[in-house]
């Protein structure tokens, strides 16, 4: 695995395969679609590379993992998704971290993260780094 490095234009294809691939992942999650609904990927990943807001590790297959983060309301958010193949291998923790220690430095004050309903890994992974459930977000319909 290399470190996380921020995003670059040049990643832009990889970045569209591991998009399409994760989004078909998501999906399948409960809340996954929902998720999906309420983020605009594409656009905020293209926003993200340009504004050096996305991170990515790689392995000997491509991509392995990415964290996206942007400004929603007083708090930044951000996203973490680790291919499967990749998993339980300390990606999304160095990904996470980098994050984090980034928006520290640049005086971020409240730091958001998404996790799927369901998903104990990365809800295990926020708590290990810090973070507090706050609000259970629930929908009926649509």
């Amino acid at each position: 695995m290399t470190l996380p490095r921020r995003a670059t234009a040049a990643d832009a294809p990889a970045l569209e395969e591991f998009r399409a691939h994760a989004t078909s992942l998501i999906k399948e999650h409960r809340g996954g679609k929902a998720l999906l609904a309420d983020l605009p990927l594409e656009r905020l990943l293209k926003d993200a590379v340009v504004a050096g807001a996305l991170w990515v590790c790689e392995d000997a297959l491509g991509l392995s993992g990415a964290i996206l983060a942007w400004p929603e309301g007083a708090a930044t958010r951000f996203a973490l998704w680790v291919h499967p193949r990749a998993r339980r291998q300390g990606r999304g923790r160095a990904l996470a971290r980098c994050v984090l220690d980034t928006m520290n430095q640049e005086g971020t004050q409240e730091i958001d993260a998404l996790a799927l309903p369901g998903d104990r890994a990365m809800k295990q992974l926020l708590e290990s780094l810090g973070f507090k459930a706050r609000l259970l977000v629930m929908r009926q319909g649509g």
